[in-house]
């Protein structure tokens, strides 16, 4: 606690203000705008209360003001703080891309979507699931982990939300999909091209399988452990057969 402040409260201790003491108090609060530091947040209440109480409102006014005034500056000042400093370069964390295993569920829907004849057009269901089976280690249509939920299909709703799938037409119920079909969106059509290279350079033998944690059905379903060396390895063997 600042001295000033330490006399204000001295002076302001009584119930009942003598007008000496609001003019010592007032006075007080002037020099030490004018010498000291700036008054902190208490002495500001203190003064507060006090022109309240003498029904000086035009005093009362002006104090609002500076301290509106001040805690813009303050505001301000804390804004700049944060701000990189000139020739600085503010480094955020890069987003990690999201590349679906080999051998997963979302993996094995984006290359159906890719290679199935007519996906262009559009998948339903039962033939989406027909053509991405053979590239999945998990089925799409039994459930394989022990509380008998998870299948490789419940991917699907993650494509579609990371914008790499698209569904349109038909209508869809608790029990079934009527009408509805599937098909890659630009986003998708780039990575799924991307993982079919690499699958089938692993599946050619130009490339090792990738080396996965033991993990549960839903993980593998979901495409969980999406990023290892061993994937590199394959996107970089199939850029190679490529050129």
């Amino acid at each position: 606690m600042s001295w000033g402040h330490y006399q204000l409260t001295l002076i302001l201790h009584s119930d009942l203000i003598a007008a000496t003491k609001y003019q010592e108090a007032k006075q007080l609060f002037a020099q030490m705008k004018a010498e000291g530091p700036k008054p902190n947040l208490p002495t500001f209440n203190i003064m507060t209360n006090l022109f309240k109480a003498e029904n000086d409102f035009p005093a009362l006014q002006q104090l609002q003001d500076e301290m509106a005034a001040a805690f813009k500056k303050t505001k301000k000042n804390l804004s700049k703080s944060l701000e990189p400093e000139e020739g600085e370069v503010k480094r955020s964390k890069p987003l990690r891309q999201y590349r679906p295993a080999y051998r997963t569920g979302p993996n094995a829907l984006l290359r159906a979507l890719l290679t199935a004849p007519n996906a262009k057009a559009g998948l339903g269901k039962d033939d989406l699931i027909s053509f991405a089976q053979p590239f999945c280690d998990v089925s799409f249509s039994v459930p394989s982990d022990y509380n008998g939920f998870y299948t490789a299909w419940n991917s699907m709703s993650s494509l579609i939300q990371k914008g790499l799938v698209q569904k349109s037409g038909g209508v869809r119920s608790s029990e079934s999909e009527m009408g509805l079909t599937y098909q890659l969106t630009e986003a998708g059509e780039a990575l799924a091209s991307e993982l079919n290279s690499e699958a089938q350079a692993i599946e050619q033998g130009k490339a090792k399988p990738p080396q996965q944690p033991k993990r549960s059905v839903s993980a593998i379903a979901h495409g969980a452990g999406s990023t290892s060396a061993a994937n590199s390895e394959a996107s970089k063997v199939a850029a190679e057969a490529d050129s």
